[in-house]
């Protein structure tokens, strides 16, 4: 469960030449019980570096996910080159 503040759920980065992916896999993502945290507030993930790589799946997203989703890392430094973030049959206002 998320406390009641902005942020991100993941921050990966990895080498080209590393195969590993952070998986979320039948997870329910949602506020913490009593707490009051703003509709949009948090993204799946940011990139840490490039060939970031986040596969969030199966999963309750509630609505205190941001619709986009996925951010950049910053508006200087992006690190978005080669940059894999999907999402597979998730459910929940935060999932539209």
């Amino acid at each position: 469960m998320l406390a009641a503040s902005l942020g991100f759920i993941t921050a990966s980065g990895r080498a080209s030449n590393e195969a590993g992916y952070y998986v979320l896999d039948h997870c329910s993502i949602a506020a913490k019980s009593g707490a009051s945290v703003p509709k949009g507030a948090y993204y799946l993930g940011r990139p840490w570096g490039d060939y970031a790589r986040v596969a969030v799946q199966y999963t309750s997203i509630s609505n205190v996910v941001n619709a986009a989703g996925w951010h950049v890392w910053s508006t200087t430094e992006p690190n978005t080159d080669h940059v894999t973030f999907g999402e597979y049959d998730n459910t929940g206002d935060g999932a539209a």
